[in-house]
């Protein structure tokens, strides 16, 4: 779906990401171990669109779909997420959210408003989400407003008790970042990434067992908020919303020496 675009995601939505994730023309492996590939590719404007691919052997794939819908659990195991929450539902499949994460300093911290789609196959697993806006949450003093032109979560059984996760990201984190943050996205954030939701999956049975074990909106339609989303909200660009652009292209990797975001070191 383009930037800005409102409205259910489609079968053939899926269908481009899954195409996107097997898809290795023009792509650059940039990491590569036993369990994790690291891909590149450029977007133009210094742009990249990122790709990972991690094999989860302890972990189902239905575990990593609730993992990445469950917002309560998110909240315990995503140290950078400072806020998240529901602006209203398009259908049960299909919402709108407000997500603000925290970047170490002296990164500023930044927000998005995102659509999510989702979609269980019965074979694969999907997330999807893309940038877009909402009249009530305009760009936040003290928060760079980021733009995501597309962010994919693939999931498919390799066994009976494990799994693959395909992920794939086109953001502009706004700002004005040093080139060199680039290698780290790629390098250290990215395979941290999934490890740490690797974690969090492992993890997760025994918590939901103690926080609402039942309570699953993301398998159960009538679980979803009743609230709809007043789509007339959302009819700006979200390109036009964003401001001036922060300039942090002077930032040095030794500002970050306080930060284990940026430390290469397992958490």
């Amino acid at each position: 779906m383009r930037l800005g675009e409102v409205r259910v995601a489609e079968d053939k939505d899926f269908q481009d990401l899954s195409s996107l994730v097997d898809n290795q023309d023009d792509w650059r492996l940039e990491y590569c171990n036993s369990a994790t590939r690291v891909w590149t590719k450029d977007m133009g404007n210094d742009e990249k669109m990122i790709k990972v691919t991690t094999r989860c052997p302890d972990v189902e794939a239905a575990t990593v779909f609730d993992v990445l819908n469950d917002t309560g659990y998110r909240r315990h195991w995503d140290k950078h997420m400072i806020a998240g929450s529901s602006l209203g539902c398009l259908n049960p499949n299909n919402e709108i959210c407000y997500y603000a994460v925290s970047c170490p300093a002296p990164l500023r911290n930044r927000d998005l408003i995102l659509q999510r789609s989702w979609l269980d196959t019965g074979r694969e697993f999907y997330l999807l989400t893309h940038s877009v806006s909402h009249q009530l949450y305009p760009p936040r003093k003290g928060y760079v407003r980021a733009l995501n032109y597309l962010t994919g979560f693939v999931v498919r059984p390799v066994s009976a008790q494990g799994c693959e996760v395909h992920y794939v990201a086109h953001t502009n984190p706004g700002g004005q970042l040093p080139g060199w943050l680039t290698n780290k996205v790629t390098q250290v954030l990215a395979p941290k990434m999934v490890k740490r939701l690797r974690k969090a999956c492992v993890a997760y049975p025994a918590w939901k067992r103690r926080h609402d074990v039942d309570f699953k909106p993301w398998i159960y339609p009538e679980q979803m908020p009743s609230e709809r989303l007043d789509v007339a909200m959302c009819n700006r660009n979200p390109l036009d919303e964003c401001l001036p652009p922060v300039d942090e292209s002077e930032i040095q990797e030794s500002d970050f020496a306080e930060s284990n975001l940026l430390n290469a070191e397992d958490e």
